[in-house]
């Protein structure tokens, strides 16, 4: 009886993250995927597909994080850290 209580909890401390993990990464897809209701209606990947893909918002916020990056490490980026971080210096 010990041992099968022992493999009941071993195997709950297995599948309950893997559960968790996948419930997670889920939402996580979905709402990124609902993100794309910002885009115009013509632009829209069903529109444009005419087929659903999930997790195309991901790969959209992928792309946003990469612009998003690319201008924050250059020259003009590196000024607008700089003056937020003078913002940020002066708050008491």
């Amino acid at each position: 009886m010990l041992s099968l209580r022992k493999w009941l909890v071993a195997g709950l401390l297995v599948i309950v993250p893997v559960a968790v993990t996948f419930a997670v990464l889920r939402w996580i897809v979905e709402t990124l995927d609902s993100t794309l209701g910002v885009l115009p209606e013509r632009w829209q990947p069903d529109k444009l597909i005419g087929v659903h893909i999930p997790g195309f918002g991901v790969l959209l916020t992928l792309a946003i994080l990469l612009i998003v990056g690319g201008i924050a490490s250059n020259f003009f980026g590196k000024k607008l850290v700089e003056w937020g971080d003078r913002l940020v210096a002066r708050i008491p």
